[in-house]
């Protein structure tokens, strides 16, 4: 199976080229958007300069070179986001029954200090979505009543089959710059495509934070969501799955 990468890169010197240098020696395509400044740190990738003015047009504009190559599929990640090893092998099994797979958790490395660590275990059920109910469109119900975004795969590592992307123009995002997981989710949801949720420890993605960076979500964010829970002992998760990351 052909996978391409596609990573919106702005700043964060210190990761991206693990980012990238990881992929590639699992003999994926890379292609790398950002800014002029940002190529030295994509070496190796196929590198598309880009403004950093909207993440959603941005992705797009990396969806759209992917197409070129006709992959069977993309690997959605942020130029701080990896996946195991094993990954691609054991989650591509999936693709061939659905449109879009991906994992329910995912875990947290935070620089700071010290070394933290933390495993977001799923989206949170949204209580909110209950008022009005009776109000809210047929779709919105239906959504609601499966579980809201709480049966839906985070946004990092996704696997996105190409048969979707032609029907959306490869296109999967809108011009916005954040909630990009839910638009993909939504069209998917028009295009009337198939999804799978892994929730098995077969395989692991790994989200690289520092206090230095600028970042959507922080660690104490994703702690106050309630659905997060402190990894004790990272380093043994580290070695076992991430080793790379104790180089950084």
């Amino acid at each position: 199976m052909k996978i391409v990468s596609v990573i919106p890169v702005h700043g964060r010197g210190e990761v991206v080229p693990h980012t990238v240098r990881r992929l590639i020696n699992k003999g994926v395509h890379v292609i790398c958007v950002g800014g002029e400044e940002d190529k030295s740190n994509c070496k190796g990738s196929e590198f598309i300069e880009f403004s950093n003015d909207c993440l959603g047009t941005k992705w797009n504009e990396g969806f759209k070179k992917a197409k070129e190559h006709k992959p069977d599929a993309i690997l959605v990640l942020g130029s701080n986001q990896w996946v195991s090893d094993n990954y691609i092998d054991y989650m591509s099994q999936f693709l061939e029954n659905n449109h879009l797979v991906g994992r329910r958790q995912f875990n947290i490395l935070h620089f700071t200090d010290s070394l933290q660590m933390a495993r977001w275990m799923h989206y949170p059920k949204d209580k909110l979505r209950l008022i009005n109910y009776l109000n809210r469109t047929k779709a919105e119900r239906a959504f609601i009543k499966a579980g809201g975004r709480y049966n839906e795969p985070v946004g990092m590592g996704r696997l996105v089959r190409s048969d979707f992307l032609d029907a959306v123009d490869w296109m999967p995002y809108t011009d916005v710059h954040k909630n990009l997981d839910s638009v993909m989710m939504g069209k998917l949801s028009d295009f009337e495509g198939s999804y799978y949720i892994d929730d098995t420890q077969h395989c692991q993605s790994l989200k690289i934070t520092s206090s230095t960076w600028n970042q959507l979500n922080s660690l104490e964010k994703y702690f106050a969501q309630g659905t997060t829970k402190e990894i004790i002992t990272p380093i043994e998760f580290l070695i076992h799955w991430f080793p790379e990351a104790l180089e950084i």
